[in-house]
């Protein structure tokens, strides 16, 4: 399993804020239906790939519940 803080680029200690905004500045590249310019992720099934990796890991960070049990499993 990734480490979902490194999926997330944040430290371990990352706040919910930060954790937010690192995964909203990756998401609109990494998105298959973003519109940003420079964005190949619709062509790339990696990509595809990496966009669900963010997304579970911004689901799993921000809920102080599931970050919890996270970070537990973790250590």
């Amino acid at each position: 399993m990734t480490n979902l803080y490194e999926t997330l680029g944040v430290r371990h200690t990352a706040s919910f804020e930060e954790i937010e905004d690192a995964y909203m500045r990756l998401s609109k590249f990494f998105n298959p239906d973003s519109t940003e310019p420079g964005n190949t992720a619709s062509d790339d099934p990696t990509m595809k790939i990496y966009f669900a990796d963010l997304t579970l890991a911004y689901s799993t960070l921000v809920n102080k519940v599931s970050r919890a049990e996270y970070d537990e499993y973790i250590s």
